[in-house]
């Protein structure tokens, strides 16, 4: 249960720091979930236990990544809803844009590339609120 709330829990802050940290553990333990699961899909062909496996794989991000982001916010004093546009724009930065884009889609790649970086220096970037808050004491100490 410890490892459950390490990554996905919602209560309490997070700081730079642990952010950074926690990030690069869910990476590493996601990558390790991929590096076991292909070689296991190609033994077991198409196994539906396996595949269902495989596709736990981006829901298990997207819910930790959810879950630090939220915790972050509260490190800034930021109510737990904001992490909705946050991962919109996470989500909306991977969609490929199609051949022969049209000046308003270039115009929504270009706010979704300004979005993208006001995300990056607000959660990695900036420091959180000094002291306690409504969501907990500062992680700092």
């Amino acid at each position: 249960m410890a490892m459950f709330e390490y990554f996905f829990g919602l209560n309490g802050r997070l700081g730079r720091a642990q952010f950074w940290q926690r990030n690069f553990q869910l990476l590493i333990l996601l990558c390790l979930g991929i590096v076991l699961l292909v070689p296991l899909t190609r033994l077991t062909g198409r196994n539906p236990f396996v595949l269902t496996l495989f596709a736990l794989i981006p829901l298990l991000s997207i819910a930790g990544t959810g879950s630090l982001i939220v915790r972050r916010l509260h490190d800034h004093g930021r109510p737990t809803w904001l992490a909705l546009p946050y991962l919109a724009i996470n989500l909306a930065s991977l969609v490929p844009s199609p051949p022969g884009r049209t000046q308003e889609q270039l115009i929504a790649m270009g706010l979704i590339t300004l979005g993208s970086v006001i995300l990056f220096v607000h959660l990695y970037c900036l420091r959180g609120t000094r002291g306690p808050n409504r969501y907990g004491p500062d992680p700092r100490g």
